[in-house]
């Protein structure tokens, strides 16, 4: 299949857990760099399976209801249904505030004999079903994922409309999901900082959030951790159309100030989402509220928002977060737990770069300084007790 992929899968095979039937196999675990275990690959796909729009994020702004019922210990099922109305204002509705099911998955692990089964009553993210036609008495689409070995390896036995799919279409869409969760599942277990959903939040008692290990990084201070974060969280819609900022008096600062701001990512579709994200370093926190809105930038109708809140705390230093449900209480999952290992990991490593930036702008700051004083060339010297080369700007 190519060497772009993490992991070998063949299509077209002999079945060993079921012996006469075909299936798509995968090359020994062992071979991924660096390698994961089968129980790491089942860990993985459930937070896949419950978190369905990773798969599609940019339908958040038109989702009704995102239902997970939990059967038993490793049996659930997830609904995902688009609001009715919002399809109709986007012209993509039936013209009556129908909603749609784009997603009706039961998922059953079986942890002892390392076997995922996943029965789909929709085609996930296809066209999806009328919510007044959906129904959960016929499998669509059925996935049944067998770990082997040794050595470490997977089978997959997939039937759509009861007829098994093991081409080389079948093979490719299967080897991006594959190459998702196992890229997914290393970057996470190597991270430095581990981040746990479920735990006891630290900020307000009672509640749940998403809470990191302490954090015993040689010369890492509170206030370069924060800094590096909103460093990040600003750099990711530095590519928006539009971009405002302001303080935590609501106040709006210099341009290249590194304090909250107001931004609106470029629409993936019709509507866009519009985050404004404020901030108050000494209590180190971060707020972020996401609006859907329309073309023209106002607020879309239908409505959608959400809010998330990160806090880091100093002693010890921990970071926490948590999501904001529609009464206002914290809700955690395993997928925020990850987004936020993810961020602090990246804030971590890039501290020296942020710190590199400042002295560059330093010793830029100096030399002007200087040069107003000593007028031209005056700053040709190595008195400073540096090169001026040192900053890169070729004085």
């Amino acid at each position: 299949m190519g060497n772009s992929h993490l992991c070998e899968l063949r299509q077209d095979q002999d079945s060993i857990a079921e012996p006469g039937q075909r299936c798509i196999t995968s090359g020994p675990l062992e071979d991924l760099d660096p390698p994961i275990s089968l129980s790491e690959v089942l860990d993985e796909a459930d937070i896949f399976y419950r978190n369905p729009l990773l798969a599609a994020p940019e339908l958040e702004d038109r989702l009704k209801s995102l239902e997970l019922h939990d059967h038993g210990p490793d049996d659930f099922t997830v609904k995902v249904t688009l609001d009715g109305e919002k399809l109709d204002a986007l012209g993509e509705g039936r013209g009556d505030g129908m909603h749609k099911v784009i997603v009706w998955t039961r998922c059953i692990v079986d942890r002892r004999r390392m076997v995922i089964q996943s029965l789909n009553y929709v085609q996930s993210f296809g066209d999806g079903v009328w919510l007044d036609e959906a129904s959960d008495e016929n499998v669509v689409f059925r996935i049944v994922e067998y770990g082997l070995g040794p050595p470490d390896r997977v089978e997959l036995l997939i039937d759509i409309m009861g007829l098994r799919k093991t081409d080389e279409q079948m093979c490719a869409g299967i080897h991006a999901i594959f190459d998702k969760i196992a890229r997914a599942r290393q970057l996470a277990r190597d991270a430095k900082v581990q981040v746990r959903h479920g735990a006891r939040s630290i900020k307000e008692v009672g509640t749940v959030s998403n809470v990191s290990a302490p954090i015993d990084e040689e010369d890492l201070t509170f206030e370069d951790l924060f800094k590096s974060m909103l460093g990040i969280l600003q750099a990711g819609v530095a590519n928006s159309k539009r971009e405002f900022w302001i303080d935590a008096n609501g106040e709006a600062p210099a341009a290249d100030s590194l304090e909250a701001f107001i931004a609106q990512e470029p629409p993936k579709v019709r509507r866009g989402i519009r985050r404004d994200v404020a901030f108050e370093q000494q209590r180190g926190e971060i707020k972020m509220l996401e609006i859907a809105i329309a073309e023209d930038g106002k607020v879309a109708w239908p409505s959608w928002s959400r809010v998330r809140t990160c806090i880091i705390h100093k002693d010890p230093l921990v970071v926490e977060s948590w999501t904001e449900d529609s009464s206002g209480g914290h809700t955690s999952s395993a997928w925020a737990a990850r987004k936020l290992q993810e961020w602090i990991n990246l804030a971590i490593e890039k501290v020296p770069e942020m710190h590199e930036k400042e002295l560059d702008n330093l010793g830029m700051d100096v030399l002007k300084s200087l040069r107003g004083v000593l007028g031209p060339g005056g700053c040709e010297s190595q008195s400073l007790g540096f090169a001026a080369g040192n900053f890169g700007h070729g004085f």
